[in-house]
């Protein structure tokens, strides 16, 4: 037989005689790792807020372990938020980028933040009441952890995880525990390396010897055995025995990990290769989606690479983003590096600012450079040389951000894919710029004044964003760019024409002219039938807009907000997927057009501000899918009947709705000769029956010139509601029937001046608004406003009613974590409260056993009101009353804190949560604290606490104080003492 026959047949026979060895017995791995931090924090035990430290070497998986604790924990809270590569995300873009990225998560809500300082107050004051679980990963300074957490600023039963190589920044920092993450034993690296070689626990006889060698190699790093065996799956023996024998040869010790994560990278193709050192240099953290469609433009066939790295375990992907270990994603910059050491301008890639800023300021760039990423955590100014874009012709990927140029260039490679340049220094693009593969032109804050002239021809180009770019009056021909998807104008407030061409854009998904209040037309009629967002809010000239071509069922959002629009074209009626219509301050707008029940989609209807409106549609209860409506500020005084069969309707804001002036009664014929009084508000007329409303859980009825009578009996009927707005009204009572609003938890009756007496509320508030089929309850906050309710007072006891809310609530709580308070006019501190003091701070002593015995938490009283007057004959005239100061903020708050605890001890404060600028007189604010809120140092070291109640806005003053602990017998639910 010939050679290769032979060696064919002893192949077959030793695949028939493979043995294998199972390596998974008694091993356990990196889940004994995650067990360890989750019994650290204390799930169910403690309810105090604890922080977590994962310290360890590079590569050693703090990041899998800290992955794997927050997704089997993270249900349990009421908001996540998992911060990765905190080191770089601020080292690029600064803490504040990281604070607003944590307020996002947390509060799902943009909050704008200008510095440092301001995100600190932001994330303390608004996260205080909430439960959270936050991963800090790969922190490596102390100023980043106290610019994103502290033990005071979230609530009860909060955890905190942070990762970091440095244990000596967890220590500085105070964390409560730390787990050292060790190097995995050789059994367990075995197991893991099996798992990604093998996919499973069973290595074949032939390979064990090489698989321990190559285990012992790797030293114990979960991240190279990933890598590892990631490589050499499905590989023959003797391509293993080479890729050892490779590892071998390596002297240099220092260098073990990148040799060992190399091997994959060149067993790459060069286009897949060219896709990793693009993430590892530039997208590293970005939507996998855009990186893809970049890539498409370069040629580099990303659909096929980008898997490939991932099996290869060079690339993961996470949340629709595209992530690398910092170890890999050192190997790839490593690789650059080694293309030119001396010489950053003879890379193909640059990321850093000390090699960029040079290489453009003194020209010493070559056609090698295929990418720029210049992103400066300051704003900074840089005088670059304008030619220094004239030798790049293969540039094919420029970011700058955060630099301001002095210069702009005179040439840019026709090669470019992606051009984004914030605050790009002149008014135009260069003349010879043929950019026929770009894909994305990002020119923020610009000083362009027309992209470009003329049709020009980019196919390719899916993307443009010149916003707040004061400079730019028109937009151009789009007619050779058939394929954009997204035009973001926003804050172009000198852009006055739009090129009829956009109409035609089929493609276009979103397209964004907020702000640009010089703009007053728009085309006639669009047709983009992809279009899924428009917004033309700020556009305060636009009279119009245009009619909608069929079919627009991709149109989602429309928003309107301050424009000139007087009505809404018929053609509305196609959008039937819309499900957001945002109407907000149109000013002129009249009416509403009768087929807008045809929005069978709509969720979210704005109408607030719309001054002339003073009906709606009869057909506006058709809209079954309609969850939130607000007609707040408009002429409206009745609604449609419909309105009240909307099933699906969450909440209902009718804010100032008090109809349109009518003339007094006392001069009927409105004979000129005779005086007239003052014109009157008939104020809202409330339907009948609610009973159709069952989901309805906000209703805001605020100053509606609401009379006795005017409200429903049938008020009661929404059983669903949880907040319940009737402040600045003027009837004397309230219907019976609201004792029947068991969840009822947010009640606001601030200025109902006229109100004599509340009837008795539900006896026992029921929490339970979790959704249906969930065992986990929504942590409540509740708060019941009597804000200048001075007749309800004169017949009932302030304090009596204060303490009854109180006993309601706490008999109510399904679980600690909930927040009680209610604000009402009174001056004197009840004697139920044991503890009390004539100044703004309180001590109260604590006996040996006082956490003990069914205590439910603290009750907290202050009596506030007016500064005083100051002299008015002083003779420099400096002196005034104080509610004249210029404080826009009111309120109060309280700081509890034991006076035996060392630094390790935290003192939490409790602030009221509204606004009390408004009060003519005292007020009580009585607030009940949950026991979660004591950590365990505090119940077995703490024997006296001191409650200290300060204001904000100088208008206001603490008067006397009172603080109480509670138990369950204090509220009727345990034996007496």
């Amino acid at each position: 037989y010939e050679p290769s026959v032979i060696q064919d047949i002893v192949e077959r026979i030793a695949k028939l005689n493979q043995t294998t060895v199972d390596v998974s017995k008694g091993l356990v791995g990196m889940n004994s790792r995650v067990e360890k931090v989750l019994s650290y924090l204390d799930m169910g035990l403690h309810k105090d807020v604890r922080i977590i430290g994962i310290s360890g070497t590079g590569g050693i998986g703090k990041t899998t372990i800290s992955q794997m604790v927050f997704e089997t924990v993270r249900d349990q809270f009421e908001a996540c938020s998992f911060l990765g590569n905190v080191r770089e995300v601020s080292e690029k873009q600064g803490l504040v980028r990281l604070q607003e990225k944590l307020l996002l998560d947390l509060l799902q809500s943009n909050v704008n933040i200008r510095n440092t300082y301001m995100g600190i107050n932001a994330i303390r004051h608004r996260l205080r009441a909430k439960m959270v679980l936050i991963i800090l990963d790969d922190v490596d300074r102390l100023e980043q952890l106290e610019a994103l957490c502290d033990h005071s600023w979230f609530g009860s039963g909060s955890r905190i995880i942070i990762t970091s190589r440095d244990k000596h920044v967890l220590t500085a920092f105070g964390v409560d525990k730390t787990h050292e993450v060790e190097l995995l034993t050789d059994d367990e690296a075995l197991k893991l390396f099996s798992r990604t070689a093998f996919k499973n626990y069973q290595v074949k006889e032939e390979y064990l010897h090489l698989s321990m060698n190559i285990v012992k190699y790797a030293s114990g790093l979960p991240l190279a055995l990933k890598v590892l065996g990631s490589f050499l799956f499905k590989k023959s023996v003797h391509e293993w025995a080479t890729e050892l024998d490779r590892l071998s040869q390596e002297r240099d010790t220092d260098r073990t990990i990148f040799d060992v994560l190399k091997i994959s990278f060149d067993g790459l193709i060069e286009s897949e290769k060219k896709i990793f050192l693009d993430i590892a240099c530039f997208f590293k953290g970005e939507d996998i989606d855009r990186v893809t469609r970049i890539l498409e433009s370069c040629g580099y066939y990303p659909d096929i690479g980008i898997p490939v790295l991932i099996q290869r375990a060079l690339v993961t992907v996470s949340r629709g983003k595209l992530w690398m270990h910092d170890l890999i994603q050192q190997l790839g910059w490593n690789i650059v590096h080694q293309e030119c050491f001396e010489e950053p301008g003879r890379r193909s890639r640059l990321w850093l600012r000390e090699d960029i800023i040079p290489v453009l300021v003194n020209n010493k760039v070559t056609d090698a450079v295929e990418g720029i990423a210049l992103d400066s955590p300051k704003l900074e100014e840089a005088r670059c040389d304008s030619e220094a874009f004239s030798k790049m012709h293969n540039l094919r990927f420029l970011q700058i951000r955060n630099v301001h140029m002095t210069e702009g260039p005179e040439f840019l490679s026709n090669a470019l894919v992606f051009l984004e340049w914030n605050e790009y220094p002149t008014k135009s693009l260069p003349q010879s710029f043929q950019p026929v593969k770009l894909c994305e032109l990002n020119l923020c804050y610009s000083s362009i004044e027309q992209l470009w002239n003329g049709e020009k021809c980019l196919e390719k180009l899916i993307f443009i964003n010149v916003s707040w770019s004061q400079n730019l009056t028109r937009t151009p021909d789009f007619t050779g760019s058939p394929n954009l998807q997204s035009l973001i104008l926003e804050g172009c407030t000198n852009l006055e024409l739009i090129h009829p061409s956009i109409a035609g854009l089929k493609r276009l998904k979103v397209l964004n002219l907020k702000g640009c209040r010089s703009l007053e037309s728009f085309p006639h009629r669009i047709e983009m039938e992809r279009l899924e967002i428009l917004i033309l809010s700020s556009c305060s000239r636009i009279k119009k807009i245009p009619e909608f071509a069929e079919p627009m069922e991709h149109l989602l959002e429309l928003s309107l907000e301050e424009t000139a629009i007087e009505k809404l074209p018929l053609s509305i009626e196609r959008l039937i997927g819309l499900t957001l219509l945002n109407l907000r301050n149109c000013k002129y707008l009249e009416r509403l057009p009768c087929n807008i029940c045809k929005l069978k989609s709509l969720k979210s209807l704005n109408i607030c501000g719309c001054l002339k409106l003073n009906e709606l549609p009869e057909s506006l209860g058709q809209l079954d899918c309609l969850e939130e409506l607000d007609v707040s500020g408009t002429s409206i005084s009745t609604l449609p009947s419909s309105i009240f069969l909307m099933e699906n309707l969450k909440m209902l804001s009718l804010h100032g709705c008090k109809g349109l002036p009518h003339e007094s009664e006392n001069n009927p014929l409105n004979d000129q000769s005779m005086p007239r009084n003052r014109t009157r508000l008939v104020g809202l007329q409330f339907p009948i029956s609610t009973s159709g409303l069952s989901s309805l859980t906000e209703l805001n009825l605020s100053d509606c010139n609401l009379q006795e009578g005017t409200i429903t009996e049938n008020l009661g009927c929404l059983f669903s509601l949880v907040s319940l707005n009737l402040s600045k009204n003027n009837f004397l009572s309230l219907p019976k029937s609201i004792s029947q609003l068991s969840k009822l938890h947010n009640l606001n009756l601030e200025c109902c001046k006229l109100l004599q007496q509340m009837p008795d509320l539900s006896p026992k508030v029921n929490l339970g608004v979790g959704s249906e089929g969930s065992n986990s309850l929504e942590r409540l906050s509740s708060c019941f406003n009597y804000i200048n309710c001075f007749e309800l007072v004169k017949n009932q006891d302030c304090n009596n009613i204060a303490i009854a809310l109180l006993r309601r609530f706490i008999q109510g709580i399904p679980y600690p974590g909930n927040r009680f308070e209610t604000i009402i006019p009174c001056s004197e501190i009840s004697g139920w409260f044991i503890d009390r003091s004539a100044r703004s701070g309180v001590s109260m002593d604590l006996p040996e056993d006082w956490y003990m015995n069914n205590w439910r938490g603290y009750a907290l009283c202050a009596v506030f009101g007016l500064g005083r007057r100051i002299p008015a004959g002083n003779l420099l005239g400096k002196w005034k009353f104080e509610k004249e100061t210029d404080s826009t903020e009111h309120g109060l708050r309280c700081e509890v804190s034991p006076n035996n605890l060392g630094s390790g001890g935290w003192c939490p404060f409790f602030g009221c949560s509204q606004e009390l600028g408004q009060i003519e007189s005292d007020h009580i604010w009585l607030s009940f604290v949950g026991c979660e809120h004591f950590g365990t140092a505090w119940q077995y070291s703490c024997r006296r606490l001191e409650f200290l109640f300060k204001t904000l806005g100088s208008s206001l003053e603490v008067k006397k104080c009172g603080v109480r602990l509670i138990y369950d017998q204090d509220i009727g639910l345990g034996p007496k003492p």
